[in-house]
């Protein structure tokens, strides 16, 4: 074996390598979004959520935290099949990524979308929600559906206990459900 030969089998080597590291990003890259919406998935919404309230605690900023339920969405998804349901949430996810700044953090998980605002206070972070829940009444009157959306707003305290966040957060979400139509609750 001469010397080009071994330099050309080290070059393939080391090609074979790069491709492996790059396909592990990759990977990773998949398991953080959610496929259809392109949004981020829950894991990385919570790790992102520990390293917000993190920085939170040690610099003067807010953090606001929304949950976004799609109420009626199952009988929706009945009456009209699951890729129409598809579509109805990518164009809702769509909806919600836009009236988001760049630092925001979007997920979805399930039938649910969970935002972290960053730099957002309660009042403009309500005021965020509202436009929201604004564009998405617009599109349900253009399909001529019942369904509805609540959002549940909480900021964090510095200090706080996350799962305290997550709590009034979610009670949030489930006192603007319980109100029905389109309806932000900020707790």
């Amino acid at each position: 074996m001469d010397i080009l030969e071994t330099l050309w089998d080290f070059a393939n080597l080391c090609t074979l390598i790069l491709d492996h590291g790059n396909l592990g990003e990759q990977v990773s890259a998949l398991s953080q979004v959610d496929p259809l919406t392109n949004m981020y998935s829950y894991k990385y919404w919570h790790e992102e959520l520990n390293r917000e309230i993190a920085k939170t605690d040690k610099v003067d900023m807010d953090l606001s935290l929304m949950d976004i339920k799609l109420n009626k969405f199952k009988e929706y998804n009945s009456m009209n099949g699951h890729v129409k349901g598809d579509d109805l949430l990518v164009r809702v996810s769509k909806i919600v990524s836009d009236k988001l700044c760049e630092l925001d953090i979007p997920c979805r998980v399930g039938p649910n979308w969970h935002v972290i605002l960053v730099g957002e206070n309660q009042e403009a972070a309500a005021a965020i929600a509202q436009e929201i829940l604004t564009d998405v009444e617009k599109l349900a009157a253009g399909e001529n559906t019942k369904v509805t959306m609540s959002i549940g707003l909480s900021t964090y305290n510095k200090g706080e206990k996350e799962r305290d966040l997550l709590r009034r957060v979610e009670n949030a979400m489930q006192e603007a459900r319980r109100q029905g139509g389109y309806r932000v609750n900020v707790q």
